[in-house]
Order: structure tokens, then C-alpha cells, then sequence
């Protein structure tokens, strides 16, 4: 039997009733294949695009003020005055090995934000307090504000992370 009349013998009807030669399928679909590379391609540059929108930064964190090498450092990073001084949604820890550090956080979204910190120097997992309620161990926030009596307001601490930055906090 010849090539030709084996092609011949295998005819096949698509979906919408069109008859054609099931060896010759490529050469038929080429037209709608065309269309789907299109399609596919323009999806991918949207998606490119909308990814280009939803920049993601690195901060630097530098952490000077140390005075003893031992213990963690609990780092709170705010975008939401509730979460000041309190329990937040970004917290890290942070083993303490020499008097300063270079903490490096990835993939923030941009946002104006505030930074805690405190040096848990025991790995109590809480900042210690005397008996009148202030801090024993040593503690910082973004800006370095003053602080007299009581913890700086929220508004003092924020920052604006537009692009990847490094900032300094000492620790009081």
C-alpha cells in the first residue's frame, strides 16, 4: 500500500463538521495556533506589567548601640498605628553576635512604615520592665526620635519606603 492512499484513508471530521486528513492536523491548525501564540504572549507581557506595578524593596536595617553580644533582637516593622508598641503582623527575630548589625529584610511592598526594635537580651521572648514599667533593656525605633517620658508617637517613627533603602536605629 502507498503513502498516498494510506493518507487517504484516514479522514477525520473536527467538531464543527470539517473532513481532513489526520497526517496533515499540523498543517490545517496552523492557522489557530497562531492566534493562541498571540494570545499567550500578549498574557505574558500583561502579567509582566502588572508585576512591574507591584514593586517589591529590600530594607537595610543597621543596628548600632549593642552593649552586650548575647540574647535576640525582636524587630517589629508597622504600617498600622494599632500595631505600635504592640503585638504586629511583621515581626522578626534576630540572633545578636557582635555590638552591630546589618539586618537585611526582602521583598516589602512599598508603604510608609515604622520600625520597633528591642535587644531581649535574656531570650525571654519579652522586653524587660522595672517595677514603675520602664524598659531594662535597650530598645529603638525608626528616626531615632527623642524620647523623654514615654515611647515617641507613631507619626515620629514613620518612614516612606519607595524604593530598596538603608536606615540606621540606635539602640537607647
Amino acid at each position: 500500500m502507498s503513502l498516498w492512499s494510506e493518507r487517504s484513508q484516514k479522514v477525520s471530521e473536527d467538531r464543527f463538521g470539517r473532513k481532513y486528513d489526520e497526517l496533515d492536523v499540523p498543517r490545517i491548525q496552523k492557522k489557530g495556533h497562531m492566534k493562541r501564540i498571540s494570545l499567550i504572549f500578549a498574557l505574558m507581557l500583561s502579567s509582566w506589567a502588572v508585576k512591574g506595578q507591584d514593586n517589591e524593596f529590600s530594607l537595610e536595617v543597621n543596628i548600632s548601640g549593642i552593649k552586650s553580644v548575647k540574647g535576640k533582637l525582636g524587630l517589629c516593622l508597622i504600617t498600622d498605628k494599632r500595631e505600635f508598641l504592640g503585638d504586629c503582623s511583621y515581626y522578626r527575630e534576630f540572633e545578636v553576635n557582635q555590638k552591630t548589625l546589618l539586618l537585611a529584610l526582602e521583598g516589602i511592598k512599598p508603604n510608609d512604615y515604622a520600625i520597633t526594635i528591642y535587644h531581649d537580651a535574656n531570650s525571654n521572648g519579652k522586653l524587660d520592665t522595672n517595677f514603675l514599667g520602664l524598659p531594662k533593656e535597650r530598645y529603638g525605633f525608626s528616626n531615632n526620635p527623642r524620647t523623654t517620658f514615654g515611647p515617641p508617637s507613631f507619626e515620629k517613627c514613620l518612614f516612606t519606603l519607595d524604593k530598596d533603602m538603608s536606615i540606621n536605629l540606635r539602640l537607647k
